[in-house]
């Protein structure tokens, strides 16, 4: 190999460690990242996603209502989320990087539809129609 072909590889590598060095500390260290999840929701006060069952999930199946939540993990104290320690998500007053979605046609997902207070009529994703209760 010739000298410059050298200095590209050294290069190419130094950028790379560097990138991955700076990717660790954001993630691993600094706990800069998004957690998306969903958190509970009451339809008589908000438009809740509704997950649906199909055939395939069986009996053990349950529709739930949820809204959706997307807040930056260094607003999260650490808990046991398999002891049931952790307390439910909330976006407090004036929090950056935090926001709940709550259901309209433009954000359903493939087995969801919308429950609560709606405009008249949306349809999910599979073509099925749910009426807000103003509807009826």
């Amino acid at each position: 190999m010739d000298t410059k072909s050298k200095v590209i590889v050294w290069f190419f590598i130094v950028t790379s460690l560097s990138l991955f060095a700076h990717e660790y500390k954001k993630i691993f260290v600094d706990g800069d990242y998004v957690l998306k999840t969903e958190i509970s929701c009451n339809p008589g006060i908000s438009s809740c996603f509704v997950s649906t069952c199909s055939e395939d999930d069986g009996e053990d199946c349950e529709e739930r209502t949820f809204a959706k939540i997307t807040k930056n993990i260094k607003g999260i104290e650490l808990c046991n989320q398999y002891q049931d320690e952790c307390p439910e998500l909330v976006c407090e007053p004036g929090e950056l990087d935090c926001l709940i979605a709550y259901c309209s046609s433009d954000d359903l997902e493939e087995g969801e539809m919308c429950a609560g207070p709606l405009p008249d009529v949306v349809e999910s994703r599979e073509g099925l129609a749910t009426t807000s209760p103003e509807g009826l």
